[in-house]
């Protein structure tokens, strides 16, 4: 009975879909454990950072691969709840992969043999780390985990950025911590009033449904997307809160750059996505959601391409170009449907 008790109480784990979130995690652990035991090499922190990306793109399209049919759920809680914290879809491996990839390519960017940093267990901890909280976030459903992972996937780029060691870099890492912490006190408001609108710790479609029609849970459920949004927004560089993406781009090295606006913006994209897809299939008018994310789409796309072409530095000419690309990202979410959101993933 002890045992029968003990068994039904167990989450399930599938460590296969977990592999895109967990090797870039084990890899953290591996570099920090050897720095420890071998302080005077490092050599082989960059390979290992690589390999363990490498691996974990190729698990993730695996994973979509295998997902084709239906989606692979795992952290399942047992009955009579049921609801499981991961899922992975087509979709999500092929952002998973994304994500990985990019910041195998800002590492080896960063780790360059015409002068790298000297400290790359730090570096290669960090990109890790960030490389984790994207994959993780691209799968995750529940709220909880959604806000760590997506914080997880913001912060060690701060730390890099500050870690070129220039006062220019520092004033970039500020404006980026600032925005970070502003963004993060966003989506902690906006999953708040979604939990209050739909009274659900999940972004699940069948609970969105029943808020929306209740024309005063609605309301509330408008305000949580409408924040959630402004939130990501920071993270996507999203017009009106693109302000910080310059000044940090250009202060920040070619490989820290590279992962800003690569694998951190996929990770705020496959935010969005999990968000967005809560909506998708829920009966009723969604205007109100549509208009919002249009409207942010028409105008980053719009300012990021004006102010791009007035750019002679590359790197701010990156950062405009990011803004822009921001909202073609987002362009296809606006219409609410499975077809858009796999368009955004597809344009990612």
């Amino acid at each position: 009975m002890t045992a029968a008790i003990s068994t039904a109480s167990l989450v399930s784990i599938d460590a296969v879909a977990l592999a895109p979130a967990l090797l870039p995690a084990i890899g953290v652990v591996l570099v920090l454990l050897g720095d420890a035991l071998l302080p005077g090499r490092r050599d082989w922190q960059v390979g290992l950072g690589l390999t363990v990306l490498v691996v974990g793109a190729v698990g993730a399209l695996i994973s979509a691969v295998q997902a084709a049919d239906g989606a692979v759920r795992t952290l399942c809680l047992p009955a009579p709840e049921g609801a499981c914290l991961w899922t992975a879809n087509p979709m999500t491996g092929m952002l998973q992969a994304g994500i990985l990839a990019a910041t195998a390519a800002a590492l080896a960017l960063l780790h360059d043999r015409d002068g790298g940093p000297r400290d790359t267990t730090v570096t290669t901890a960090l990109l890790l780390a960030a490389a984790t909280g994207g994959a993780g976030v691209a799968a995750s459903r529940d709220l909880g985990t959604w806000l760590v992972t997506l914080e997880l996937a913001t912060i060690p780029l701060v730390a890099l950025v500050a870690l070129r060691g220039t006062r220019s870099a520092a004033h970039g890492a500020l404006t980026l911590l600032v925005t970070s912490v502003t963004s993060f006190a966003l989506l902690v408001l906006g999953v708040a009033l979604w939990m209050t609108a739909t009274g659900d710790a999940a972004f699940g479609t069948d609970t969105v449904a029943l808020a929306w029609a209740d024309p005063h849970r609605r309301a509330v459920l408008v305000l949580a997307a409408v924040v959630l949004l402004a939130g990501l927004g920071f993270k996507l560089s999203l017009v009106p809160f693109h302000a910080w993406t310059p000044q940090a781009y250009s202060t920040a090295d070619l490989g820290t750059a590279t992962a800003l606006a690569a694998a951190s913006k996929v990770s705020a994209a496959a935010a969005l996505l999990v968000v967005v897809q809560a909506f998708v299939g829920v009966p009723g008018d969604l205007r109100q959601v549509s208009i919002v994310i249009g409207a942010l789409a028409a105008a980053s796309m719009l300012l990021g391409n004006v102010m791009a072409l007035r750019q002679d530095d590359v790197t701010r000419l990156l950062a405009w170009s990011t803004v822009a690309q921001a909202g073609w990202v987002v362009l296809p979410v606006a219409a609410l449907t499975d077809a858009g959101l796999h368009a955004a993933a597809v344009y990612v």
